[in-house]
């Protein structure tokens, strides 16, 4: 299922459907919905904005499978990029507190789309290169990641579900849930 999404009164996300697992598409969407409707009007009417002048359409939601044995949980799209953030439907389903593990990475997602539409540099800026082994490049991630965060917990997110996510993945692949460009 492909179109657009209302998941507030005149909000729309295009969300692009590629899972094929029963179910989860209804799930997906009502956490959506929620994490969407814990973002403060303004921050919300910012993101929408930005995809409205950056793609002429609503922002892109991809629910997809991962292309190969591994994937990010989720990823956020960068600001050539066509879409707003891409999850992984197999990464969701073993996430440990489901519905709320995956609000938290919804949520964190949002925050990084947040930064990006409100022009933060720490989201326009590109890497410093392509070695994501590098202490250059981890210093850009990590600045990254903590503005987000900053924006995450201004919202009401859960902080300790999202760093109970965080350490989860972390124990399973040793990296963070997004792969961020």
């Amino acid at each position: 299922m492909t179109g657009p999404i209302e998941l507030a009164p005149g909000e729309f996300v295009d969300l692009i459907c590629q899972c094929g697992i029963s179910g989860l598409r209804d799930t997906f969407l009502s956490v959506l919905k929620d994490a969407w409707q814990r973002i403060p009007p303004p921050d919300r009417r910012t993101i929408l904005d930005y995809f409205e002048r950056r793609h002429h359409w609503y922002p892109r939601v991809i629910l997809g499978t991962r292309i190969g044995s591994t994937s990010p949980v989720a990823m956020g799209g960068g600001k050539d990029d066509g879409f707003m953030a891409w999850f992984d439907s197999l990464a969701l389903l073993e996430l440990p507190g489901k519905e709320s593990s995956m609000l938290a990475v919804l949520g964190e997602e949002l925050a990084h789309a947040f930064l990006l539409a409100s022009q933060d540099p720490t989201h326009i800026s590109d890497p410093p290169n392509q070695d994501r082994e590098s202490v250059e490049y981890q210093t850009w991630n990590n600045a990254r990641e903590e503005a987000m965060k900053k924006v995450l917990y201004q919202w009401p997110f859960d902080r300790d579900e999202h760093a109970r996510v965080i350490s989860w993945l972390q124990s399973k692949t040793a990296v963070t849930p997004s792969e961020k460009r």
